[in-house]
């Protein structure tokens, strides 16, 4: 096994010895003698991490939840977007940040029951406001905006039949009716069988971690309390607790019984013993230094903990936690250094025998470094009535001299009421898609897509925009790294490589077309294809316009403002695309299946 992935391994690990040091081993260092002052302090705090009583969680939270569930209440607010980007992608940025996302709503689980009103505000008066519905088994979205102010609801049950009349081919795994119900995915340990792990790994903490590895120090702000590890001796402690755990299998089998909550249609994923092994043998393999330096640092003021820090190597994982005046808040931050250095490999092509030398030049490329965050504060906590919550969740990153920040502000304000007032879905309000057939359904799915393309075409011309430069496409991270990430590797090809971004583009326009693509198409889905394809040629400029062939004969030109033939409604056909250089689809190509 390569070094890099044992190393890997490594870093998974002391992420979960962390884990299991706060969880279940808590329990093991209580009605004990063997630990001595600064050891017995700082598992003291560390325990509140986990403790139902006095936890660093505090227990308001947890009754927040649970009156959500069983109690009517009202929430409003907004999220809103702060990004910074690289100089060419400034206007981009300004475009997200002009974003808005509104929501209010009313919610009664206790009778299944809730009402959402989520409204995306672009600036300039330019809104697009949806309605969510649930009630008992039936889902519906309300979407004025093109035109209806009905519900298109669907309802939770006899799911493969309707996928199968939207062409959905596979429906193996699809259940009749998706169970939505909360599964609690922890491991939880009755007090025998903590007592049994008390049994099983209390002999090896006390051989690996002594009183050496403990400090304690006093400050302005309250009392901290360390552990430290160097990477020999990370390797040891994780050598012998998983030796220990082969020989019992109780946390085996509790892991075992995770797994199965969290993947219950694949119960081929099993923990095994001889798992454990394989464990073993890949961090026998590394060398102890090659593994970085562990500190666990626990602060406590008043006798409550109050911040959390963990540092492996250069990386860093913050928690803070601040609870005074009625106001909760928690501050989470991961910090990850990263120093690239990376070998150039160049061919040179000399006079001498060796025409075919190879020469090396290892240089540092870049400085790394990336943060992660998470900040959010509760007001209200005490009495339950109105609760308010802020939190901010963001991800920035530093590489030399470019900045990328993504950050999300979201508030929300909940009420509990004693009723809420949800209308029921009727016929006369409300569209229930699996009551039709597939010809319908096709149709009017078809004509609901080309209202909502239609409409964000003209709330992008009002915003000075391009359809496809719509900024929801770019309020994650996610697609911004990939447009960062696809710029930096084509940068290295030659001039004729498209320009990354409006080939990002081209693959958003080219989306309300390829999902007609694919096998076994139905004649009623491409005769609306058909359709679709000529209202757009005569829309668009050349670049984007299309040609169509069925069987083999050009049915659609550029120009045409009519089809030369339809396909068969009553047979199945293969439908594929090509594109052009810029990465607009340009040719759409059916056949009749065999």
């Amino acid at each position: 096994m390569k070094k890099g992935n044992n190393v890997l391994i490594i870093v998974i690990i002391v992420v979960l010895l962390v884990a299991l040091l706060a969880g279940g081993f808590i329990y093991i260092f209580f009605a004990t003698d063997i630990l001595k002052s600064d050891e017995k302090l700082f598992y003291k705090y560390l325990a509140q991490i986990v403790s139902e009583e006095d936890g660093f969680v505090e227990q308001n939270i947890e009754k927040l939840k649970d009156k959500k569930k069983q109690n009517p209440y009202e929430n409003s607010g907004s999220l809103t977007i702060q990004t910074e980007l690289p100089k060419d992608m400034e206007d981009l940025a300004n475009e997200v940040n002009e974003l808005t996302f509104k929501f209010s709503g009313k919610t009664d689980n206790i009778n299944k029951k809730t009402e959402k009103e989520f409204i995306v505000d672009y600036g300039n008066d330019v809104t697009f406001p949806v309605i969510y519905k649930h009630i008992d088994k039936t889902f519906g979205l309300q979407i004025k905006p093109i035109g209806s102010n009905k519900f298109i609801a669907i309802k939770n049950e006899n799911l493969k039949e309707f996928l199968e009349k939207l062409n959905v081919t596979d429906t193996t795994n699809i259940p009749d009716e998706i169970d939505f119900s909360e599964i609690e995915k922890n491991i939880k340990f009755t007090k025998e069988e903590k007592e049994q792990l008390k049994e099983i790994y209390s002999p090896v903490l006390k051989e690996q971690l002594t009183k050496n590895n403990f400090t304690g120090m006093k400050k302005s702000d309250g009392e901290e309390y360390v552990l430290q590890l160097n990477g020999e001796q990370i390797k040891n402690l994780i050598v012998k607790l998983l030796e220990a755990t082969k020989q019992n299998t109780l946390l085996i089998d509790k892991l075992n019984e995770y797994i199965s909550q969290i993947n219950e249609d694949n119960s081929d994923i099993t923990l095994t013993t001889e798992n454990v092994d394989n464990m073993i043998s890949s961090i026998n393999d590394v060398d102890g230094s090659e593994i970085q330096n562990l500190k666990i640092t626990l602060v406590q003021k008043n006798k409550k903990l109050n911040k959390i820090e963990c540092e492996y190597g250069d990386n860093k994982l913050t928690v803070t936690k601040i609870n005074e005046n009625d106001k909760l808040s928690y501050n989470v931050n991961l910090e990850i250094k990263n120093t690239q250095t990376t070998t150039d490999e160049q061919d040179s092509t000399d006079d001498s025998d060796n025409d075919n030398s190879i020469s090396y030049n290892t240089s540092v490329m870049s400085d790394m470094q990336l943060n992660l965050y998470m900040n959010i504060q509760y007001t209200g906590l005490q009495e339950l009535n109105n609760v308010q919550e802020e939190s901010q969740v963001g991800i920035a990153l530093k590489e030399d001299d470019q900045n990328f920040k993504y950050e999300y502000n979201i508030n929300n304000n909940v009420q509990f009421k004693d009723d809420v007032s949800i209308e029921e879905f009727d016929d006369k309000s409300t569209v229930i898609l699996n009551n039709y057939n597939s010809r319908v359904l096709t149709n009017f799915m078809t004509q609901v897509l080309q209202r909502i393309v239609d409409v964000n075409k003209k709330q992008m011309q009002e915003l000075g925009l391009e359809e496809t430069e719509n900024p929801i496409l770019y309020s994650n991270p996610i697609t911004i790294l990939g447009i960062m990430i696809y710029r930096s590797s084509q940068s290295v090809v030659n001039d004729n490589t498209v320009d990354n971004l409006a080939k990002s583009e081209a693959e958003a326009y080219n989306q309300q077309f390829s999902h007609y693509k694919g096998d076994k198409k139905r004649g009623t889905e491409v005769n609306a294809l058909i359709t679709y394809v000529i209202s757009k040629n005569l829309e668009n400029e050349d670049n984007k316009k299309i040609e169509i062939k069925l069987d083999g004969n050009t049915i659609v030109s550029k120009e045409d403002k009519s089809a030369k033939a339809q396909a068969d409604t009553s047979k199945l056909y293969n439908v594929t695309m090509e594109k052009s250089e810029d990465g607009y689809i340009t040719e759409i190509i059916i056949t009749e299946k065999d």
